[in-house]
């Protein structure tokens, strides 16, 4: 790598179905999760690793509303449960808007704890306002909780939170 300077992490923008960036290190040290500093001088780094996995996991499931009637207009947002994972683009936190019957994807997970929450879209505000860890924090207290693990599916409903 080289012409990068400053603290960053690394994300991949898209993956086929089924994978996930498992780790990405730069001398040794992680920038996936942490961000690297490269310093104020751009410089040439050689040891430099991504691993690439296929055993992502996956999240589907519908919303129920107030009436117990299944949900057409909302957000799921799956985050892990680890608060250090709670940054802008990362791996472990995703959402997506419901399809028009009202059910819900999200892939390439990489296996963890997560919490997973669906919301009204108007609660959420500025379009990137559900990566904001207050917001995260805030959810985590009325989301449920779930495990998944290598190459699994997991299918939930989940009640549309009300605020």
């Amino acid at each position: 790598i080289a012409g990068l300077t400053g603290s960053r992490r690394f994300v991949l923008q898209s993956v086929p179905d089924g994978w996930y960036l498992e780790s990405f290190t730069v001398n040794g040290r992680d920038a996936l999760y942490a961000p690297f500093d490269f310093g104020l001088q751009e410089a040439r780094f050689s040891d430099v690793e991504a691993v690439l996995s296929d055993a992502a996991a996956e999240m589907t499931g519908r919303a129920l509303d107030a009436r117990g009637e299944v949900a057409r207009a909302y957000t799921a947002i799956v985050f892990s449960t680890d608060r250090s994972h709670w940054f802008r683009e990362s791996p472990r936190l995703r959402a997506r808007r419901a399809s028009t019957n009202g059910e819900f994807r999200i892939g390439n997970l990489p296996p963890g704890d997560y919490f997973v929450a669906v919301i009204d879209p108007q609660s959420i505000g500025a379009f990137d306002a559900w990566q904001d860890p207050a917001f995260l924090e805030d959810l985590s207290s009325r989301a449920e909780r779930l495990t998944l693990g290598e190459r699994e599916t997991r299918r939930m409903t989940v009640r549309l939170d009300a605020r």
